[in-house]
């Protein structure tokens, strides 16, 4: 991998992501001229290209625009594999290879023992921490058989560059990260709060627990979803009441009461199909920096960010739905 100062380098398959540098640290081992302070991965899964122009009219100057035109543009990036699922999609991109190297085929694979398919970071050897029940996410990264940038950014620098990964389920933080990493956290659809595997931590830091107690994912689950502009405005999308889309428990009309339709065995779930659950995405990612203060001493720093809201959004109303359109304006 490249790094690329005073740039903003975004490209997409089924997914898409965007690499923030920041410049003018020097290394502690060896000078090196421009070398970044804290470097940041954002992953909007399920994205296509389409959408930056599809939308762009609702789009703000500071937002995707200032992406496309201040930073650098890969029109024309393909992929060398043919099935892209979550998974192997974020893995491709934080290793560089494609599944016949880094080992990652699918969401899920075949377990020859049990006779059955288990989700690629399954792992019961470990289990969750800061979870309610331990079991409830026994995860981890040992099925990833490459390296990642945040793995070679990890032992190059013996471990003093801090790396962090977030996203909304333990795969896509998980395959961001890699192996080894100062934190992976994802969200717990039980509780609300965002946890990890004793795979990367034993505890979660304080930082961490605080920021659970202050119950944020209540807030969100407690709202209504409407669109955010007047619904008149989305003209890139189908009406509102097409017959394709699958909804939120059959609802596919505007708008959504999330607390009455949320699954009552996994009540924050649904934070994970609404545009709120990037939201919440956002705000640990800021939590995080300023707690770990990243980018403040000599050795670069790594930040990963999965947005994948988008993906269930898209899964369950489609790429026309005013629900799609509605999420990249609020994303934006």
């Amino acid at each position: 991998m490249k790094l690329f100062n005073n740039k903003i380098i975004f490209y997409t398959t089924a997914f898409f992501s965007l690499v923030f540098a920041l410049p003018n640290v020097t290394y502690s081992q060896a000078p090196i001229p421009n070398q970044p302070k804290l470097i940041i991965t954002i992953v909007v899964e399920q994205m296509r290209y389409d959408y930056l122009t599809r939308f762009s009219p609702h789009f703000s100057k500071g937002g995707f625009k200032k992406l496309m035109y201040q930073g650098t543009q890969c029109t024309d990036a393909q992929t060398n594999f043919a099935y892209s699922q979550s998974s192997n999609g974020i893995a491709s991109i934080s290793t560089g290879t494609t599944p016949s190297n880094h080992g990652i085929i699918g969401n899920t694979r075949y377990n020859r023992q049990t006779q059955s398919k288990i989700n690629q970071v399954t792992d019961n050897s470990f289990y969750c921490v800061g979870c309610s029940q331990p079991k409830s996410y026994q995860v981890s990264g040992k099925e990833l058989i490459a390296s990642t940038y945040s793995d070679e950014l990890y032992m190059q620098t013996g471990g003093q560059s801090k790396t962090f990964s977030i996203g909304l389920e333990p795969q896509s933080a998980i395959f961001m990260a890699g192996h080894k990493s100062t934190g992976v956290f994802w969200l717990d659809e039980n509780t609300g709060n965002w946890v990890t595997s004793n795979y990367y931590s034993n505890q979660l830091p304080t930082w961490l627990s605080s920021f659970n107690q202050k119950r944020f994912a209540d807030l969100y689950v407690n709202r209504i979803w409407n669109t955010l502009l007047p619904i008149n405005y989305y003209d890139e999308s189908v009406d509102d009441t097409c017959s394709f889309e699958i909804g939120i428990n059959n609802q596919t009309v505007f708008p959504y009461d999330i607390m009455k339709l949320r699954d009552k065995y996994k009540p924050y779930k649904i934070l994970k199909t609404v545009p709120f659950g990037n939201t919440f995405t956002k705000d640990i990612a800021i939590e995080l920096i300023e707690n770990e203060k990243l980018g403040k001493d000599d050795y670069t720093d790594y930040l990963t960010i999965s947005f994948g809201a988008t993906q269930e959004i898209g899964d369950k109303f489609g790429s026309v739905s005013k629900e799609l359109e509605d999420t990249y304006v609020r994303l934006d």
